[in-house]
């Protein structure tokens, strides 16, 4: 038996702009943007689904938050009323974003109305057989979220380290103690308009002697994946789509290798790719989308260069520097605009000696999170369907 979302839930929807974010806020704020921003108030103390109400592509992105928090006016806030599992209902909209999609309103940006929600049903199932269903694919999501938890901390390790080590230029010395502290020979740079490591040079993202810009074209394949920019948030990499290399879409063009480091070029849109090793699996079976900008480094330089991209610094200029009628995104001559220091080889082979471990773990958690994202999204509608059952 079926019953309509409003029965089974609370649903409003939050009341401000979204420009009412603000840096260092103290509250989740969320948008319709895939990641909250962040706020110094809040109007929600709840255990809530929040359902993005509109979205250029459709993509009506779903998250889920327990405590204080606040909310766009076109985010949907929706609560579990007695006698259902709120985790229950989240993957029951999930299930069903495809349709919500098709029948979102509005040409260039697509809505969903409250009307589309109240007509949205849920499967009556008892509490206990709720619970019980969807105890498994809990189970992966928590997996999931203790392993972006544990690469959150790492990439915040790197930041640290990579202020340390290349803006305050206290790497260790050669008898251990930090360089600038210690009275290690500093030069004046014009390029750079302060005073770094003597024997360091000056480049930038784009001519630099540590990292070339990768140039469009893939090899000739028979079936791969693709990834747009879309299919990556942050360092976190979605499923994909599957292509061949007769028909796929003219931005499908960019060829991943190992010891390569990927940025969204758009404003606004931070999405990192560090393809070590441990990537095998992307690098032999993916292609990107020309959205992406590549830098091919060397096996030595690689750490260095994507804690160059991942650090703030790097998107805050990149987004001052972007342009466009459309889309306001950067390209190779921006790049040039964007100067970096150029460590010594002792320097870069041993940041290299002392992140390359890290940055393997990280990617390991990322192509396990992959593998995890596709059991679950195959297990989900299986489990929700009746098509499937887990017993202990």
């Amino acid at each position: 038996m079926d019953k309509f979302l409003t029965d089974v839930c609370n649903v409003c929807t939050g009341k401000l702009d979204a420009n009412a974010a603000v840096d260092n806020g103290k509250y989740p704020f969320f948008t319709c943007a895939p990641q909250p921003l962040y706020i110094d108030s809040y109007e929600f103390d709840e255990d809530a689904i929040l359902l993005a109400g509109n979205n250029a592509q459709g993509n009506f992105h779903i998250n889920r938050y327990k405590g204080k928090f606040n909310a766009y006016q076109r985010t949907y806030v929706i609560t579990a009323k007695s006698g259902y599992d709120i985790d229950y209902i989240k993957y029951a909209i999930e299930m069903a974003l495809a349709h919500l999609k098709k029948i979102a309103q509005g040409s260039q940006t697509k809505f969903l109305t409250m009307a589309m929600l109240e007509e949205f049903k849920v499967e009556y199932r008892k509490y206990n057989a709720q619970c019980s269903l969807i105890a498994s694919i809990k189970a992966i999501d928590k997996k999931i979220f203790v392993n972006n938890a544990i690469n959150d901390n790492l990439q915040q390790q790197l930041k640290l380290m990579y202020d340390y080590w290349f803006t305050q230029f206290d790497f260790p010395n050669e008898d251990g103690k930090p360089y600038r502290s210690s009275g290690g020979a500093m030069g004046y740079s014009d390029t750079m308009k302060r005073n770094i490591p003597q024997g360091w040079e000056v480049g930038s993202i784009a001519n630099n002697a540590l990292s070339e810009i990768i140039r469009p074209g893939v090899n000739s394949f028979k079936q791969k994946t693709y990834l747009a920019t879309a299919d990556v948030n942050g360092t976190n990499i979605g499923t994909g789509n599957t292509v061949d290399f007769e028909t796929r879409e003219s931005r499908a063009n960019m060829q991943p290798s190992y010891s390569t480091v990927w940025f969204a070029k758009m404003k606004n849109s931070v999405k990192h790719l560090y393809l070590n090793r441990q990537m095998e699996t992307l690098v032999n079976n993916y292609i990107l989308s020309t959205g992406f900008c590549g830098l091919q480094c060397t096996e030595q330089s690689f750490e260095y260069m994507s804690s160059v991209i991942g650090y703030s610094y790097f998107e805050t200029i990149k987004n001052t520097l972007a342009h466009g009628a459309t889309q306001e995104a950067v390209n190779n001559d921006d790049l040039d605009n964007i100067i970096i220091p150029i460590p010594s080889d002792n320097v870069l082979n041993m940041y290299h000696e002392q992140t390359s471990a890290i940055y393997a773990q990280i990617s390991k958690n990322i192509c396990e999170n992959q593998q995890l994202t596709k059991l679950r999204n195959w297990l989900l509608p299986m489990l929700m369907n009746g098509q499937a059952t887990i017993t202990d």
